[in-house]
């Protein structure tokens, strides 16, 4: 109920007075892509879809590829909600590549879980484990104790399903 107040009043002051400020759209951006997250959290489609929306108008008056690649990103969250794999991986590898090309290491850390999740639901165990064994440090030095506890258990959930039982049970400890 909290989270429609808020986006009442985001949208009321937002459409009311448009994006007429151009110095102030990345913090336009910034608040969505944070609203975004939480409509994401709680599975709420319509919510995220409006921000996801709202994201796009903004990224048409202002294109510049930081923008466009969190908008991947966004759109990657958001496919991933409504199982929609195949644009899932349209989006998320683009914005994977160019967070990882310009060391964006928090959105590449997401971009790489986000992928690894892809190809855990397409039983695609090998690729899993790589992206696990790849970014588990990253998720170390960022701290993301969220991501790190998520890509243990897609590596130890990867690693029972292709038989590999004693190293599936020494992750998962």
């Amino acid at each position: 109920m909290r989270l429609k107040g808020v986006l009442f009043i985001w949208c009321f002051m937002h459409f009311s007075m448009g994006f007429s400020q151009n110095a102030d759209y990345k913090s336009v951006f910034a608040d969505n892509v944070e609203i975004f997250r939480k409509c994401i959290s709680k599975s709420n489609r319509d919510s995220a879809l409006l921000i996801l929306n709202a994201n796009e108008k903004l990224f048409s008056k202002h294109p510049e590829d930081d923008i466009k690649y969190v908008l991947y990103f966004q759109k990657a969250l958001y496919y991933r909600l409504i199982e929609d794999n195949v644009n899932l991986l349209k989006y998320c590898r683009p914005a994977y590549n160019y967070f990882k090309e310009n060391k964006k290491n928090k959105y590449e850390l997401e971009t790489a879980f986000l992928l690894a999740s892809y190809y855990f639901t397409g039983s695609g165990y090998d690729s899993t484990i790589f992206y696990c064994n790849a970014y588990i440090p990253l998720a170390v030095k960022l701290k993301a104790y969220n991501t790190l506890t998520a890509l243990y258990l897609l590596k130890g959930k990867s690693l029972f399903s292709k038989g590999e039982l004693n190293e599936a049970a020494d992750i998962l400890r």
